[in-house]
């Protein structure tokens, strides 16, 4: 196996991956250096029902949106990967045995989908949620060998990166929502700028005043005014006003 081949994947596990841009790419190219079929990377909160497709390659194009409204629950690998820990690479599914130890998941995805071995990575296993990537061959192939598994081994930490990242960056948005939601209420016109007059925060009553009170403008979201004395003001390096 090619060290680059390796290494291109790294990159675009942050270039496509990071705020779950493409992971579509990411998983085509995972497929043509381990030689598998299809794979998919999912997204599951067990104890709410809540199944998601994060990224797909080589499966149907209704496959994600069907597994996401009924089909996540037959869904054995996720079930069988989520008692282990973060960074478990396993060869997870064989259909001869899933046949009987989990007819659904044999009947309802299996079978449809000519996918006969599944192996798995664990990426995030919490109380909260569980992320993990599903490689596929089909019923007339073999399950992946140890050195196809090592690659999924040696990704982990940067898939694990990347979903750190976009955990950080999410609970940093849902701060900003919340502080902009409680500033909209406030009962004083606020504009909250920067030193380059580049406007962050605008609320409604500020807008209003603005524009027909105190001779301010915004333009490309950036703050103007008429007066020359006020423009000196605006030139130092407030914060807020």
């Amino acid at each position: 196996m090619k060290e680059n081949s390796i290494l291109d994947l790294v990159d675009m596990i942050y270039e496509r991956g990071f705020e779950h841009r493409d992971w579509d790419s990411v998983l085509e190219k995972l497929c043509e250096t381990i030689k598998a079929k299809s794979a998919g990377l999912f997204f599951i909160k067990f104890k709410k029902n809540v199944y998601r497709v994060l990224g797909s390659y080589g499966v149907p194009s209704d496959f994600s949106p069907e597994y996401q409204e009924k089909l996540g629950v037959y869904d054995a690998t996720g079930t069988i990967m989520k008692a282990l820990p973060e960074g478990t690479v396993l060869g997870a599914i064989d259909h001869k045995t899933s046949k009987f130890d989990h007819p659904d998941f044999y009947q309802n995805l299996l079978l449809p989908n000519n996918v006969g071995y599944i192996s798995a990575l664990n990426i995030c296993n919490n109380t909260e949620y569980f992320v993990g990537i599903g490689i596929h061959r089909g019923m007339d192939q073999e399950q992946f060998n140890d050195n196809e598994l090592k690659v999924l081994s040696r990704l982990y930490p940067h898939f694990r990166r990347v979903f750190d990242f976009s955990d950080i960056l999410e609970k940093l948005y849902e701060k900003e929502e919340v502080l902009s939601s409680a500033l909209a209420k406030v009962p004083l016109g606020l504009i909250a700028i920067d030193a380059d007059l580049k406007v962050h925060f605008i609320n409604d009553l500020a807008t209003s005043l603005a524009n027909s009170v105190f001779g301010l403008h915004i333009k490309d979201k950036k703050l103007f005014t008429d007066k020359v004395s006020s423009k000196k003001i605006l030139n130092q390096k407030y914060k807020m006003y």
